[in-house]
């Protein structure tokens, strides 16, 4: 609060003493600072929308491991985990406006991500409906790899972003 009571005095005094200029400059640092909250903002909600999203993927994962000798259980679809890659594509983008990132991340990292996005959805769409096994050597290859993706596809993926934030893959 003592912050924006200063920041206003500041600015106050600025349009009073030095005239029309500076009252365009501080508007346009005014409109800057703006542009940032609402960044900031974005920034948070796609970061905890990737969490939670995270976190029931991988429990979903887990579910599928306890599962996997059932005969009786079959993949079935989870808005969670289908919605993963695509909130991961937002979080890195707004990674990139809250840390004004001007040079973007080598297209090989962009290829590798997209490529990542596009065989866990691959994947997790042909494996719907698969049921369980009684024995391991039954057991469906969609079932196993979907299984691995629910538990690797967030992790990668918030590692890539982590890497992405800390301006590692520039």
């Amino acid at each position: 609060m003592r912050e924006d009571l200063d920041f206003q005095q500041w600015l106050s005094n600025i349009t009073q003493e030095e005239g029309v200029n500076s009252i365009q400059q501080a508007r346009v640092l005014l409109n800057h600072i703006e542009k940032r909250q609402k960044d900031v903002h974005f920034f948070g909600i796609c970061l905890s929308s990737f969490i939670v999203c995270a976190i029931k993927t991988i429990y979903q994962g887990g579910i599928h491991i306890a599962n996997m000798n059932n005969p009786e259980f079959k993949i079935d679809f989870d808005v969670f985990s289908y919605a993963i890659p695509f909130v991961s594509f937002v979080l890195d983008h707004s990674i990139k406006r809250v840390t004004n990132i001007q040079n973007h991340e080598r297209s090989i990292w962009v290829f590798l991500k997209l490529s990542m996005i596009v065989y866990y959805l691959g994947v997790y769409v042909m494996s719907l409906e698969i049921q369980g096994a009684q024995n391991l050597n039954s057991l469906n290859n969609f079932f196993i790899m979907t299984t691995v993706n629910l538990i690797f596809f967030p992790i990668l993926s918030g590692i890539y972003s982590s890497l992405l934030y800390k301006g590692k893959l520039n």
